[in-house]
């Protein structure tokens, strides 16, 4: 069977298959070598007779041995003698080359044989970068736009266009900074009602105005206008001096008390908007959290094939050799089907991709689709993020990543341990705290 160089599509490699791995032993090494050898050998006569007929070809084959050649190097033959044959091999490889380079234009064959490496690097950098612009893509952003305060342009011109939602998404939550405070305040026990945006359970006393002054001045100012009362018929000037301090104290104590219930009865109305706007603040720090992770692998995998190409020719070599030179591309195209004129390898990569990975549309969770076991579990791994330690970030891309973009797979499991090593990691922060 001839031998070939092919893309594998779930790994994004183009690798030599069957090379002994680090565990192979020497001798193994050795023989496998030089089975290999033979069998290139054997290929030989087939290339040769393609010399005249299809030059192009013929060097593309010949560069396939050579790179297969080249993957089991001469120095795993320990018999020194049996290196004369893959030497051998080697040399007539690259007679043959020249020869079938002689039916071209001056220096063409060299340039496909330069060419051959530089598509097999790129397409693995092209994988790498089409997987994470598909990831992106099929990501649907319309629930920020469905937001109740934050305002954010979720619409994007491109897979680029993702970092600038980041920005408008990391601006409206330096907004609202202050918010951890006030939740803080709240306490603990109506953090469940907080998550829920239900009313609270408790009225913290340090948020619950007093009405103690007021109730004492209401008092005192009644028992000033009763004693007054009854003085005005006997001392007139001493019981008018009573009532006009009695109606000051009633009147100041009534409006002190009067604004304490007011503002008790306020609460836990502020208290529920608190609520929405704090789990919109989680939401969108979630968000941004997953965000970042999809539009971080893009960047790294866009910038790569960047600066490759940049280092190798730039980007009109490759374009020469996608488009002009398709025979150096479809080399390494798994399958045997006919592409269309105008089809290239990265529009046949892009569908392999595609298929391979399920890159279909999937939409960002909205915060209705969130439960309250995961509210919490987001609210705990905000936490850690905040904390000194400077060590819970990683519990909030994890938990970014399982609700947000892993949504929709089968990640029950997953969600199980996470989860727990969550609520772990928070009960040794707060027993850490309570030591300090």
């Amino acid at each position: 069977m001839a031998k070939t160089l092919k893309l594998d599509v779930q790994r994004g490699r183009i690798e030599v298959p069957e090379i002994p791995g680090e565990s192979a032993t020497d001798e193994q090494k050795s023989e496998r070598t030089l089975a290999l050898v033979g069998e290139l050998k054997a290929e030989l006569p087939e290339v040769e007779k393609l010399i005249e007929t299809a030059p192009r070809e013929a060097i593309v084959r010949l560069w396939v041995l050579r790179s297969h050649l080249d993957a089991h190097p001469v120095r795993w033959i320990r018999n020194y003698a049996q290196r004369k044959e893959w030497n051998d091999l080697a040399k007539r490889i690259e007679e043959l080359r020249d020869q079938a380079g002689g039916s071209l234009e001056e220096g063409k064959a060299k340039q496909m044989w330069d060419d051959l490496p530089f598509a097999r690097d790129t397409l693995q950098l092209l994988w790498g970068k089409l997987r994470a612009q598909g990831e992106v893509l099929r990501l649907i952003l319309s629930p920020l736009g469905k937001l109740q305060f934050a305002k954010i342009r979720y619409q994007r011109e491109g897979p680029e266009d993702l970092s600038r939602v980041c920005r408008e998404i990391e601006e409206s939550l330096a907004g609202g900074a202050d918010m951890d405070g006030q939740v803080t305040a709240w306490g603990e026990p109506n953090l469940a009602a907080l998550l829920a945006a239900a009313p609270p359970t408790q009225l913290p006393p340090a948020l619950t105005p007093r009405t103690g002054l007021g109730v004492g001045l209401l008092v005192g100012g009644v028992l000033l206008l009763a004693g007054g009362g009854a003085l005005l018929g006997t001392n007139a000037a001493v019981g008018g001096g009573l009532l006009a301090v009695g109606v000051i104290l009633a009147g100041l104590g009534g409006a002190n008390l009067a604004g304490a219930l007011k503002r008790k009865g306020a609460l836990p109305g502020e208290f529920v908007d608190l609520g929405a706007r704090f789990r919109e603040r989680l939401y969108l720090t979630c968000c941004l959290r997953g965000l970042y992770q999809l539009t971080s692998r893009f960047t790294r995998a866009s910038d790569a094939l960047d600066s490759y190409q940049k280092e190798h020719g730039g980007a009109p070599r490759w374009k020469r050799v996608k488009l002009e030179e398709k025979d150096l591309t479809q080399v390494f195209a798994q399958g045997t089907e006919a592409w269309h004129p105008k089809e290239t390898i990265e529009s046949w990569l892009n569908d392999q991709v595609t298929k391979a990975f399920r890159l279909d549309s999937q939409s960002l969770a909205a915060p209705g689709d969130i439960d309250p076991e995961a509210w919490e579990m987001i609210y705990r791994a905000y936490q850690l993020a905040s904390d000194d330690q400077g060590v819970g970030g990683k519990h909030l891309d994890v938990v970014a990543d399982l609700l947000f973009i892993k949504r929709g797979e089968n990640t029950e499991a997953e969600r199980k341990r996470v989860f727990a090593e969550i609520r772990a990691a928070a009960q040794a922060a707060d027993r850490e705290r309570a030591t300090r």
